[in-house]
């Protein structure tokens, strides 16, 4: 399977937006982009990016009258993860502990988060 092309972070932005409403109108996106904006991001320019998320292959949309519901071709957890593997070829030469140790390394992990990681290793390392 080839790789979708990657995410810009405006694109991101849009991902999580139609993530959480499921399935969205352009308004529905625009609406939520800007919940939190002093500044919003213009109708035209999120209409943009759906599109060309579309031709990426991380959003469909079905047609009802002349409205365009969007939805994403993949689950969130499917697309992080994919965007993770990306980061940990690329920028990490393939290391998953070398990407773990950066993640450790810039932010403050809680202790359940921790005991939640060891969980997950000693799971992998039964298989």
């Amino acid at each position: 399977m080839n790789p979708r092309p990657k995410l810009s972070p405006a694109e991101f932005e849009i991902m999580q937006a139609v993530w959480s409403l499921g399935e969205a109108t352009i308004n529905d996106v625009t609406a939520r982009i800007n919940q939190d904006r002093s500044v919003p991001v213009k109708r035209a320019t999120i209409q943009v990016q759906l599109r060309r998320l579309e031709s990426k292959k991380w959003l469909k949309h079905i047609q009802s009258e002349r409205t365009f519901y969007y939805s994403a071709l993949s689950g969130r957890e499917e697309a992080s993860a994919e965007l993770a593997d990306d980061i940990r070829r690329r920028i990490f030469d393939g290391s998953c502990a070398d990407l773990v140790r950066c993640l450790f390394q810039h932010e403050k992990i809680s202790s359940a988060e921790i005991n939640e990681l060891k969980t997950l290793v000693r799971k992998m390392d039964e298989h």
